[in-house]
């Protein structure tokens, strides 16, 4: 593995599945259609860098810095950024179906028109997250710490870890539809 980083590049079209670098650092850069695909990118570091249609099915990306970053159209099913760090950052009509943010940090990010199925926050903090017309499906936020997360407007289907989010924003549609998720989450028994 070898290290490198880039500052206002432009790279497209570009092949890069099952690369291995430790390090890789892009600054002020645009990402078009670039797969790394099953990478190996241990503490990725993207800042003021925007990402476009770009490939990171099954990335390992863990312990990785994402600093003012937007991906749009992306397709990021499987991906690793656990223990990692996303600070103002946008997933634009992203996949991020079973996506691992498991122990990660995120400030101020915004998932818009994104499908994340099986995708795990567990032990997460969520600071000013919002997450707006997504598909939540089968998501886990077990033991993760939210502050400001607002998912209003967006679809909420066997979601795990219910006692976990307290002082979640949901919507009052949203409320009615996930009431049976958690009254079996919280033990509760309806009776006529």
């Amino acid at each position: 593995m070898y290290e490198t980083s880039f500052s206002r590049a432009h790279v497209s079209d570009l092949d890069l599945n099952n690369l291995e670098v430790r390090n890789l650092s892009f600054d002020e850069s645009l990402l078009e259609k670039v797969s790394f695909g099953e990478a190996r990118l241990e503490k990725l570091g993207l800042t003021d860098t925007a990402l476009v249609r770009c490939d990171f099915a099954a990335a390992r990306c863990s312990g990785s810095s994402l600093i003012r970053v937007s991906i749009t159209g992306g397709r990021l099913a499987g991906v690793d950024f656990s223990r990692s760090v996303l600070k103002d950052t946008v997933f634009q009509d992203c996949k991020l179906d079973m996506a691992n943010f498991r122990f990660a940090k995120l400030i101020r990010v915004q998932f818009l028109n994104c499908t994340l199925r099986e995708t795990d926050f567990q032990l997460a903090e969520l600071t000013d997250v919002e997450f707006q017309t997504c598909q939540l499906e089968k998501t886990a936020f077990h033991r993760c710490k939210l502050k400001a997360v607002d998912v209003r407007g967006s679809r909420l289907l066997d979601i795990y870890g219910w006692q976990s989010l307290r002082g979640l924003t949901i919507d009052p549609v949203q409320l009615a539809a996930v009431a049976p998720e958690l009254a079996a989450e919280l033990g509760l028994i309806n009776k006529d």
